[in-house]
């Protein structure tokens, strides 16, 4: 009697471990790619500071810009900027005129991927590899950054390295989004003189 509870005891456990190895790629095939056109790692443009904070968590640690030589360490510029940097979540969340509504959110996080599977510290083949054509050098910014949509930017390290250095949402809505001045540059701008990057 007591064999065969022993016996029923280690069938359940045994059905138990094929249930779960037969629903756990199920749940991970429904994940969400830390990084859409639409946010990274969960977190939209728009928030206000204390959202983000909730959303990451700490340690954090708020930064204005300096707005003086970039041959200095830390954040320079643009001079009318603000920024909340995680750490720990590897991401920097930008913020304009001293008004709480984010603009600009910039991982270097490698965990963090696209669906196409191009994220920071990702090679360049690797972004071509996930866009194509989509992937399209940023105008005057001699192949450091490309941009894929209105939404995301890829910052790259030429020419000695190749790799993906950080991922930047912005947003691309407006008409001179691409121009002069307008929120393309002014994003890829942003997201090249950040903080320490692909790690």
């Amino acid at each position: 009697m007591q064999n065969i509870g022993h016996r029923g005891l280690v069938t359940a456990m045994a059905l138990s471990a094929v249930a779960v190895a037969v629903i756990a790629p199920a749940v991970g095939a429904g994940t969400k790619p830390a990084i859409m056109p639409t946010s990274i790692a969960g977190a939209k443009l728009g928030l206000g500071a204390n959202a983000y904070k909730v959303l990451f968590g700490k340690p954090y640690r708020f930064e204005a810009a300096k707005g003086g030589d970039f041959k200095l360490p830390g954040f320079q510029q643009p001079s009318n900027y603000t920024r909340i940097v995680f750490p720990k979540r590897k991401t920097d969340v930008y913020f304009k005129d001293g008004i709480d509504k984010a603009i600009e959110i910039v991982t270097w996080n490698k965990a963090y991927r696209t669906a196409g599977g191009a994220g920071p510290c990702s090679t360049f083949a690797q972004l071509k590899k996930a866009y194509g054509s989509k992937a399209k050098p940023t105008p005057g910014n001699f192949g450091s950054t490309y941009f894929v949509g209105r939404s995301l930017i890829f910052e790259l390290n030429p020419p000695a390295d190749d790799r993906v250095t950080a991922v930047a949402l912005y947003d691309g809505s407006r008409p001179d989004w691409n121009k002069p001045g307008g929120a393309l540059l002014t994003a890829s701008f942003v997201g090249a003189n950040g903080t320490t990057r692909c790690s």
